[in-house]
């Protein structure tokens, strides 16, 4: 979305990305955890307030960045309800399909696993 944002020329939304590589675990070094205590990617810091603001998850940067910037929000209340939901499509369909998956499976147990 910061791409987005510099396209419509937001100053403020300049950023530097760093790289997780989670094949090697950096995800779960100490100073990834305490940018996100779940240690999964992705993870934002907004250094540009006062006091720096840590936010992790997709869904919750998404809304974050929504609101700092005042775009992509809407404003009718019946489109505001429904922003979540578009949200979580946008950066959760991987999420929904397995959730989905797992609802209507019957569990199987595999060997050597503690599930009774």
């Amino acid at each position: 979305m910061l791409e987005e944002l510099l396209a419509l020329d937001h100053s403020g939304a300049e950023y530097d990305a760093w790289l997780i590589r989670i094949d090697q675990g950096d995800q779960f070094g100490s100073g990834f955890v305490a940018l996100n205590p779940n240690s999964k990617i992705p993870a934002l810091v907004d250094q540009a307030t006062p006091m720096p603001v840590r936010v992790f998850e997709s869904g919750a940067i998404l809304i974050y960045l929504a609101e700092k910037f005042g775009v992509f929000l809407p404003t009718e209340n019946r489109r505001a309800c429904r922003m979540p939901i578009v949200a979580a499509l946008a950066v959760g369909k991987r999420a929904l399909t397995l959730a989905e998956a797992s609802a209507t499976s019957t569990p199987t147990r595999r060997p050597g696993s503690n599930m009774r």
